[in-house]
């Protein structure tokens, strides 16, 4: 559901029929009756499925499937599943831009990536992407493409709550429901005007409310056993992002951002972190 605060969307649980099956019209009737049970609860809102079994227009035009984004430097529109799941980089192989060409469907069911580990990172347009917060790249290519459609963008807004059938009780990776609530939340926020990168969406959603953490320094430790207490090391460690590292006492977390001054780190405990670059430099090591 739509909502003014980051992270900019509210996930409601709810209870419906459920229809058995893989047919469209399975999948119709539960989405038919997934949204009659959300209306009971939240009878003001006004909700959308976003798929191809949506029972609306728009909300079929927004289906990854059929929404596109134009690629400039192949200066063709390719449907956002196509470019999400060629843009992908796994531990062991990819990315497979020969997706591209194929259907959205063929695209979705590629078997190599049941072959070739998980994904570390996205790659698209000569540009990284890091693969955590693990929605945030989705996000950013639907909020291109909406861009790219003003008629789509304007029905869009006229909704505050989305649904995608297809979608597990909580959104991971690639979620056009999620994508879409998020552009309607910013828009009313005031803050999509705002979004001209993905660091600025990144930034919106989950970093700017964060209070950056100062220095940390460590005190000696008598006992040996804390073996989360790293020792101080005097050659600096630059790392990149999509890196994974291991912060003394939080743990593991990816490199997402950095500039001059600080790195931002998505911890797999407690989220994201701004942190100075002085002190991840120093005090983090990288993941073996």
């Amino acid at each position: 559901m739509v909502t003014p605060q980051r992270p900019y969307y509210k996930k409601a649980k709810i209870e419906f029929e459920f229809f058995p099956g893989q047919s469209a019209s399975q999948k119709k009737k539960n989405v038919e009756a997934l949204h009659a049970a959300f209306l009971k609860r939240y009878p003001t809102m006004k909700v959308l499925e976003i798929s191809t079994k949506s029972d609306q227009e728009v909300g079929i035009a927004l289906s990854p499937f059929n929404l596109t984004l134009r690629l400039p430097f192949l200066q063709k529109a390719f449907s956002i599943e196509n470019i999400y799941q060629a843009s992908k980089v796994y531990e062991h192989g990819g990315p497979f831009y020969d997706l591209l060409g194929a259907s959205a469907l063929e695209a979705k069911r590629d078997p190599r990536k049941q072959k070739v580990g998980k994904v570390v990172h996205f790659n698209l347009e000569n540009k990284q992407y890091p693969a955590n917060p693990d929605t945030a790249f989705y996000t950013w290519l639907y909020f291109r493409a909406i861009k790219e459609h003003p008629l789509l963008a304007q029905k869009l807004l006229e909704f505050n709550a989305f649904t995608d059938i297809e979608c597990a009780e909580e959104p991971k990776g690639g979620n056009q429901a999620l994508a879409c609530c998020i552009y309607v939340s910013m828009a009313q926020a005031g803050v999509l005007k705002n979004i001209h990168s993905f660091s600025d969406l990144v930034d919106a959603m989950y970093y700017s409310p964060i209070l950056k953490v100062e220095d940390q320094k460590q005190t000696k430790v008598e006992d040996t056993s804390l073996s989360l207490v790293l020792p101080k090391t005097e050659k600096k460690k630059a790392f990149a992002i999509g890196e994974w590292i291991v912060h003394p006492t939080i743990g593991k977390g990816e490199v997402v951002k950095k500039d001059s001054k600080s790195y931002t780190i998505y911890f797999k405990v407690s989220g994201p972190k701004v942190l100075s670059k002085e002190f991840v430099e120093k005090t983090c090591r990288p993941l073996p």
